[in-house]
Formats: structure tokens, C-alpha cells, sequence
């Protein structure tokens, strides 16, 4: 079958990295949150393989994610070039967490993202450029995908919604531990009810609503996650901000 799609802008993550390098210092915050994102849908799209049994990729992958953007959205979408994915054309391989590693590094215009993370020995600890104010946590995020763990995507696309949506209005240092969760599902109530409130609002009833990239993703997390999964993010947080 054929798809047709709008007049898109299409890029590779390698183009995407090269074109923003020279505006990173300028605005970090916003580049912080639109690489936040487009690593998430990576992340989000080596979990779709890996639960279709998928544990290794060819080590030219990352060629066949593509960054599409039409003129009404201003964030980037990720597609997947699945065949091409699960068909590798050469013999060299790396697991989905490398993968996730090498986008990473990539993203934080890192040379040689794929040879680096191939030679990799345990023990070695990445190195990333302090290009963004939560640089601690992207560093956290490397060490979780070295270990490739199962759990490890699962674990860093946790962390970045966290920084993309999460609470930053909760003192955590005044709440008992046993009353954090409790105190993670109000929050949770009250940010369902307030983005849906706000959508509707803005763009008429759910039937008839078109969502952005970004809306689209912001609504799968308030679905998705729940107070354990927002409190263990927070923990991780936590112990990467009492190291700095």
C-alpha cells in the first residue's frame, strides 16, 4: 500500500544535530526540551521493537529514524523505517539500550556516537558536554542504558517525561516518604483534569480535536503513567541532583 502525507520537512537525527549545534548556547532550555523530546519518542520506538521480541539492531539504525515536521506543528515527529530496522543490511548489531546510548550522544553532538558506544568497556563512564542545565540527568540516563537492563528504556522514558511534564511545584524535602505517592496522585487528579479542561477549551470536544506531536505525547503520559512511576522517576532525580 501507499501512504501520502502532507508537504513534510524530513531530516535525519545526524542533520537535526549538525543544524542546531551553532544555536545551543543562545537558548538552552528550549533546546534542552525539544532534544528531551525527540529522544523520547526514540526511546519510545526501541520499546515498540523490544516488545515485539526485538533485542538487537543493526548498528546503521539510527539512519532510519527520521525526524518529519509539517508547517502547523512546531515540534519534529519520529518515524520509524521499521523494514529497513528489522532487516539489518549489515552483520554488525547493537542492543536497543546502545541504541538509545548512541541517539543520545548524538543529540549531544557527541562524534561518533555508534563506534563509541561499540567500544565501550564496563566500567567506562561517558562523558557528556555541558550543554544544557540538566546535563546530571542525561549523564544518569547514559548510565541506565550501559547497563542494559530490561528495565533500562522503560526507566529513561520515565525520567524524561518527568522533565518534560512532571510536578516541579512539589517540595518532596517536606512530605514523609509513605505520603509521596499519595501526594503524586493528587497531582496527577488535578493535571488530567486540567489538560483535558484546557483542550477542550481551546479546540472543542475530544471527537473533533486534532493534536500537535507534542499535545499527543503529553496526553499518552497523563494516561499511561501513575503516582509509582512518577515517584520512582522523582527518586531518580533525586539522587543525581544530591550528587551535583
Amino acid at each position: 500500500y501507499v501512504n501520502v502525507y502532507n508537504r513534510l520537512q524530513v531530516e535525519t537525527l545526524e542533520m537535526f544535530a549538525t543544524r542546531v549545534s551553532k544555536n545551543i548556547k543562545k537558548s538552552s532550555h528550549s533546546w534542552e526540551k525539544e532534544v528531551s523530546f525527540i529522544l523520547l519518542q526514540f526511546i519510545n520506538g526501541l520499546k515498540y521493537l523490544q516488545a515485539q521480541g526485538i533485542e538487537e539492531i543493526s548498528s546503521s539504525s539510527l539512519e532510519y529514524f527520521l525526524m518529519v515536521r509539517d508547517d502547523k506543528d512546531p515540534h519534529y515527529r519520529i518515524v520509524m523505517l521499521e523494514d529497513h530496522i528489522k532487516k539489518p543490511s549489515t552483520t554488525k548489531v547493537m542492543s536497543l539500550c546502545s541504541t538509545g546510548l548512541s541517539a543520545l550522544l548524538l543529540l549531544f553532538q557527541c562524534e561518533n556516537p555508534v563506534q563509541k558506544v561499540m567500544s565501550l568497556s564496563p566500567g567506562d563512564r561517558i562523558e557528556l558536554p555541558e550543554l544544557t542545565p540538566s546535563v546530571g540527568m542525561f549523564k544518569t540516563m547514559c548510565e541506565l542504558l550501559q547497563r542494559s537492563s530490561s528495565m533500562a528504556l522503560g526507566q529513561v522514558k520515565s525520567m524524561l517525561e518527568y522533565m518534560l511534564w512532571g510536578p516541579n511545584d512539589i517540595a518532596f524535602e517536606f512530605i514523609e516518604e509513605h505520603k509521596r505517592e499519595e501526594e503524586l496522585q493528587r497531582w496527577l487528579d488535578l493535571e488530567r483534569a486540567t489538560v483535558l479542561n484546557n483542550l477542550i477549551r481551546t479546540k472543542g470536544w475530544l471527537c473533533n480535536i486534532e493534536l500537535a506531536v507534542f499535545e499527543e505525547y503529553h496526553l499518552l503520559f497523563l494516561v499511561q503513567t501513575c503516582a509509582k512511576m512518577l515517584h520512582e522517576a522523582s527518586m531518580l532525580f533525586e539522587s543525581e541532583v544530591s550528587c551535583m
